[in-house]
């Protein structure tokens, strides 16, 4: 038997096994059946009747999911949209050392999702603000701006690579004096905000 036929059978297997899981957890069973094995006692037990119903459909679900995307990926050919694999929550500021001022930023990166970035901008101190000078939203699929790296003066390049934004505030960019580079590509963003963009001085745009 070929390494490719027994794939093959043994992802059926498991699919299969996977919708007996999910075909008892909507048809249920007696109320009344004990489970013969111990650790399945012992979930009823915990859970109760409905509870266990509900885990065996999404062991059930996960048994039928993986041999499915494996099977149209490997033998059909067939991959996931590419947002789903490639879709990011993460944020990514870059900060220059500043010793000025009385204070001292060390520099570097900072990651996090939207939430905790802008809590990091909102609460942070206008000189600590003055020191970040690149932000990323890279395969965020955002469809706006948020408005809260604005209290970024300083900023030089922002990274909106794979979002969905068609409109970026226009007056808004123009306060951001520093502003030298800004990456569109793989957004909606419309031809008439597009012109608009590549008319703000100093300027570059990446699409």
């Amino acid at each position: 038997m070929g390494f490719k036929i027994f794939i093959i059978l043994f992802l059926t297997f498991v699919f299969l096994y996977g919708a007996y899981f999910i075909y008892k957890a909507f048809k249920g069973w007696d109320n009344s059946y004990v489970p013969h094995k111990t650790s399945a006692r012992i979930i009823r037990e915990i859970v109760g009747y409905d509870g266990t119903r509900f885990i065996m459909g999404i062991i059930g679900f996960v048994f039928a999911l993986i041999p499915a995307l494996i099977f149209s990926n490997k033998v059909l050919g067939i991959n996931p949209p590419e947002r789903l694999t490639s879709k990011s929550d993460i944020i990514f500021l870059t900060a220059e050392p500043d010793e000025n001022r009385g204070i001292y930023a060390p520099g570097g990166d900072r990651s996090g999702n939207l939430q905790s970035i802008t809590d990091n901008i909102k609460y942070n101190s206008q000189e600590i603000r003055n020191t970040y000078i690149k932000i990323s939203f890279k395969n965020n699929y955002l469809d706006a701006l948020p408005l809260i790296i604005f209290d970024l003066q300083n900023l030089e390049e922002i990274d909106l690579e794979n979002n969905d934004i068609e409109n970026l505030p226009i007056d808004q960019l123009k306060n951001l004096k520093k502003l030298r580079k800004i990456i569109l590509t793989n957004n909606p963003i419309s031809s008439e905000n597009l012109k608009q963009i590549k008319q703000l001085q100093n300027v570059k745009v990446i699409q």
